[in-house]
Formats: structure tokens, sequence, C-alpha cells
């Protein structure tokens, strides 16, 4: 089988019950790589998932390594260079990637090296309890990019334009590793936000194109938990190290241009110069917009803290307010019924039999349905 050829690295801190959703989606789906847990947990939460582990390891393949106190971006670094297979892709412990997909990918590099990577299409979910196993309350699509460019400087144009996510795609081990060298040489928080992820897709769009393939491959959760969003942006661009990250970043794009394209390195640093300056001015007035929506809002520290708490916080405000309950599920019901008739990756069209998508997406969705061993 494919899957033999790849590993999968999922860093993880604190839980377990997402893990022990992957692990049975990959068991119930026969998946036969190696799986690699990257584990910066703590007390209680590190226990359960070595019994987690232990019970998985009856029809999985894991390597399991601990990881006090390090960031997931230094975590990722380190598992990947211990990679043998021929191909690896980093998962997060919240999302799912398709069994069935990764089988279709590996076929397609396998016979196209002028691709980098690939990946399927994606499909975003919310859970009700916001917890690893519940009721899928919503799901629509979420957008991966195609870069296609013949040359390395066009496709470094193409994906800066308009950045989506290239971290979860499926790649050769080999420039995996070369991807996240640098990110070791990173602090922690910039390994584990924004740089981390771009110095990643700058190596992995010069390398080669990556392709997306029409089979539904990445499934992700919304939640409220999401580590992303507990990083600030300002923080981000005042912090002192910024300029040193942003360094290994010009650098390492300067050398794959210089590679891709046998450009001088004068010349690199100018396409990396006009691609990067608008993209980073962008993404500071996008950071602004949100700030200040997040300020203008009539009770600004209600809403912004309602926004941005955990799922049981909001659940019990739900339970609080009168009719919440109904109110929320009745516009669940309608968002859901309306973007079903416009979206493929609505749940309403995945569970359809008919669906592109419904062979690979019905296990994720059991995998999710099901009770914990705890529950």
């Amino acid at each position: 089988m494919m899957t033999e050829k790849v590993t999968i690295v999922i860093p993880t801190m604190n839980r377990p019950q997402f893990l022990e959703r992957l692990f049975n989606y990959y068991s119930s789906t026969d998946f036969r790589g190696w799986i690699f847990v990257g584990d910066s947990s703590t007390g209680q939460c590190l226990e359960e998932i070595k019994g987690l582990i232990d019970c998985a390891s009856e029809k999985l393949r894991i390597r399991h390594r601990e990881f006090p106190g390090i960031g997931q971006g230094h975590v990722v670094a380190t598992l990947v260079d211990e990679v043998e297979s021929e191909y690896c892709i980093h998962l997060s412990d919240d999302d799912i990637i398709c069994t069935g997909a990764i089988e279709k990918i590996v076929s397609f590099l396998d016979e196209n090296s002028a691709y980098s990577g690939a990946h399927g299409v994606a499909a975003s979910l919310s859970v009700d309890n916001g917890d690893a196993f519940g009721t899928i309350n919503h799901c629509h699509s979420y957008p991966l990019p195609v870069v296609d460019a013949e040359s390395g400087a066009g496709r470094l144009k193409q994906w800066c334009g308009h950045i989506q996510r290239l971290n979860a795609s499926l790649y050769r081990t080999r420039d995996q590793v070369d991807a996240y060298t640098p990110v070791n040489c990173l602090s922690r928080l910039h390994s584990n936000y924004i740089f981390e992820e771009w110095i990643h897709g700058v190596t992995m769009v010069l390398r080669g194109k990556v392709a997306r393939l029409d089979c539904l491959y990445l499934v992700r959760q919304v939640h409220g938990e999401q580590n992303f969003h507990i990083y600030d942006a300002y923080d981000w661009f005042t912090d002192p190290q910024w300029h040193a990250a942003y360094t290994l970043l010009h650098d390492r794009a300067v050398d794959e241009l210089v590679r891709a394209d046998q450009m001088s390195e004068v010349e690199g640093d100018r396409v990396f110069k006009e691609v990067f300056w608008p993209f980073y001015a962008r993404f500071l007035e996008a950071k602004w917009n949100e700030y200040q929506r997040d300020c203008e809002v009539s009770t600004p520290v209600f809403k912004s803290k309602v926004k941005h708490m955990g799922q049981d916080t909001r659940s019990r405000i739900r339970a609080f307010l009168p009719g919440a309950n109904y109110i929320s599920a009745a516009l669940n019901s309608y968002r859901s019924a309306k973007m079903s008739t416009k979206d493929n990756r609505s749940l309403p069209a995945l569970l359809k039999p008919s669906s592109a998508y419904h062979q690979d997406f019905i296990g994720v969705y059991r995998s999710i349905m099901e009770t914990s061993l705890d529950g």
C-alpha cells in the first residue's frame, strides 16, 4: 500500500482526546505508515497519551517522543529529521488527513517529479461541544492552493499573492528536512507563529509545483482552543527576534531562487523584495483591521472575550440566555441548508453517497461522532 511510504508527524500538547480520535481514524482506515507523535504534554495528560499509544500500537506503527517545554515548530523540525520514509506530512492534532487521499497523492508524486508536493481539497468543520468527539454542526469548504507557475519566481509570486496553507500538504521527506532545518534557529515565538509556516512554504514552492487533486484530503476543525489564535500580531512584529527570523526567511528564499531559476543573489534579493514587501503590507493591514473590529464593537470587552473564549464558556452563555440553544440550533440549521446548495463540502453534501468525497469523509465523520473511550 502507498501509505507505507508515508510518515505523519503530529506535534501535540495536553490534548489526548484529539490524539485518540486520530488513532481511531487511522486504525479504522488501515493506515500502514508511521505516526510520529511529538509530545509536549505534562502531568495527567501525558500519562493518558502514553496509555492511548500503548493501545493504538496494536494496529498502528507509532513512535512517541516527549518534548517537555518545547514549542511545536521545534518539535516538528526535530521529528522530520528522524523520518526514514520517502514522504512526510506535518499534521496538527486537531485535523485529519484522509487515508484514501494519501494513497492517490503518493501515486501522483511518484509519477511527477516537477511537483514538490500535493494535496487534495479540504473542509473545515465545527463540533457542538468544541471537543474531539461530538456532533458535527457545520461544515464548509476550506481553500488550499494550486501553485503551478513554471519558474521559481513565478511560483513564489503566485503563492505570496494570496497565501494559503501549505504546511499540511504531502511532500518528499528530503525537502521537508531542508524546509524545517532553519526552524531550529528560530526563537520559540517565531517557530510557532508565522515564520515557521513562511519558511516552509517558500522552500516548497521554490522546489517545485504544488498540485491540488480532486479528492478530500484535509478535514480541519475550528474550535476555541486553536493554538494559532493565542498569539498577538503586534507582539509578534515588535518582538526583538523578529529581524533574525526575517533574515532566515530572506536568505532561504534567495538561496532557493538562485537554485531554481539560475539567477544571481542580487536578482534573487530583488525578486524577494518585490514579493515580500506588498505581502507584508497586506498582512499588517489585515491584522490592524481585525484589531479595530474588536475595539469598535458596542461592548468591546464582552464581545472580544466571547469571540476568543473557549467553546465550553460559550456553551455556558447559551445555557444562561433564554432560548439561546434553540436560536443557535436554528441558525446553524439554516446556514447549513443554505450552504449545501452551493458548497460541495457542506455537511449535507458530504453525507450524500453520490458525493465524490463521501467515501473519504464518512470515516472522518464516524471518528468524530464516536464517543471516546472515557466517554
